[in-house]
């Protein structure tokens, strides 16, 4: 292979990794700041530990953060008593909001395929957990 080819495939696979990089500390923070936001805004208890529980989970997209909500909106509806409607609406909002995230960052700050950012983070953990 000539060496602007290598030159070329070299700053490809760079600026792609630093991008998927980029794109995964961008929505941490983004989940961390918004669920913390979402939760005080509502007057729910352990609003910061949640959020930094919900930034975790978007960088290690094992669970998706809207998971977090789940036992929020349960609180809601048990403990303040607040009608089930509104409570599923909650949960709706953050988890629409949620998902619609990933997919505006990632191409905001990358230019190819998702099966290759999947496949980058897919990656990036086997070889963080080994």
């Amino acid at each position: 292979m000539d060496p602007v080819t290598k030159d070329r495939i070299s700053l490809s696979a760079s600026s792609t990794v630093q991008g998927v990089f980029h794109s995964s500390l961008t929505i941490g923070l983004y989940h961390g700041l918004f669920t913390w936001l979402f939760l005080e805004l509502a007057g729910l208890r352990l609003a910061f530990l949640s959020a930094v529980a919900a930034s975790f989970l978007a960088l290690i997209p094992v669970l998706s953060p809207w998971i977090l909500m789940v036992p929020h909106s349960l609180y809601l509806y048990l403990v303040s008593e607040v009608p089930m409607p509104f409570c599923l609406l909650y949960l709706l909002s953050y988890y629409l909001v949620s998902t619609n995230s990933f997919t505006s960052i990632y191409n905001r700050h990358l230019d190819v395929h998702p099966y290759v950012i999947g496949l980058s983070v897919f990656l990036g953990y086997l070889t963080m957990a080994a």
